[in-house]
Parts: structure tokens; C-alpha cells; sequence
């Protein structure tokens, strides 16, 4: 039984979203694989070609840890 429909398709460019203390930094990324809203899912970060894992939050949104992969 799936909750909702995957928002973000493999090769999709999204906003990663990682929280600094008060303010959040953004930098683009490419998914790297399908995900659900509150899923966590594997992006590779267009400019440093690093690749981290984060939690969807929306359409075209990845909130990374900012400590690195949980």
C-alpha cells in the first residue's frame, strides 16, 4: 500500500534544501532515484558532483542532513 505517488523521478534536477542553524542553504541537485513525500532518497550535487541522501518534502525539494547520510 504506497502513500501518494512518488513527486520526484530519477535525472530530476531539484532544489537541496540543507538546514544551518537559522538559515537553510540551497544548491541544485540531480535525483538519482524516485521519491515520496517524506521519503528518503540518494542526489547528486550538480556542481561538486558529491553525492548525499536526503528527505523529500516536496514536488522538487530535498531537505539534506546536514551532518551527512543518517
Amino acid at each position: 500500500q504506497g502513500q501518494g505517488q512518488a513527486v520526484i523521478k530519477p535525472r530530476q534536477v531539484v532544489k537541496m534544501l540543507v538546514p544551518l542553524g537559522s538559515f537553510n542553504v540551497t544548491a541544485k541537485g540531480e535525483a538519482m532515484q524516485e521519491g515520496k513525500i517524506g521519503q528518503v532518497i540518494r542526489v547528486q550535487n550538480v556542481d561538486s558532483k558529491k553525492v548525499v541522501t536526503g528527505r523529500v518534502t516536496g514536488p522538487d525539494t530535498v531537505e539534506i542532513n546536514p551532518g551527512g547520510s543518517p
